[in-house]
C-alpha cells in the first residue's frame, strides 16, 4: 500500500468480483489504496502471510456482506481478524443474505450501506463519504 493514501482492506467473497470490482476501482480513482485479494495476492503467495502483513498496514475494512461472503470460512477469518486488530469497518450489504452467528457477533451492531444495483452513482458517492 502507498504511504499517504488512505488503507483499506476489502473482504468479500471473489463470487462477487464482479460487483464489488468498480467500487474498489472508484474508491481508488478517490486516491483511497484498497487492498483486495484478488487484485493483489501473487501467484505463490502465502495468502495467510499477505492478508496478514496488509491487515496491519490497513486503516479500515470494506466489508463486502452477500450470501457469498456469508458461506465463506475465508471472509469470516478475514472479518474477526480485522476486528481484532481494531480496524474501523463500513459494511455494504450486497443482498439480504443472513448473518451466520459468527459474523453477527462481529458485525451485527454496525449500520450496513445497502446497494440497490451493482453500479450505482449514490451507493460509490455513499461508500467515498463514509471512508
Amino acid at each position: 500500500m502507498n504511504e499517504g493514501k488512505i488503507n483499506l482492506f476489502a473482504v468479500y467473497s471473489s463470487r462477487d468480483y464482479k460487483i464489488v470490482h468498480p467500487l474498489l476501482e472508484a474508491a481508488r480513482g478517490h486516491g483511497i489504496d484498497v487492498w483486495s485479494h484478488v487484485d493483489d495476492l501473487k501467484p505463490g503467495q502465502s495468502w495467510a502471510n499477505a492478508i496478514t502483513q496488509a491487515m496491519h498496514g490497513a486503516n479500515g475494512m470494506l466489508f463486502f456482506l452477500s450470501e457469498h461472503s456469508v458461506a465463506s470460512h475465508e471472509v469470516e477469518r478475514d472479518v474477526i481478524l480485522g476486528m481484532q486488530l481494531g480496524l474501523d469497518m463500513v459494511t455494504i450489504r450486497l443482498d439480504d443474505a443472513p448473518l451466520s452467528h459468527e459474523l453477527e457477533y462481529c458485525v451485527g451492531t454496525h449500520q450496513p450501506l445497502t446497494m440497490t444495483s451493482p453500479q450505482t452513482s449514490e451507493t460509490t458517492a455513499r461508500l467515498a463519504l463514509q471512508i
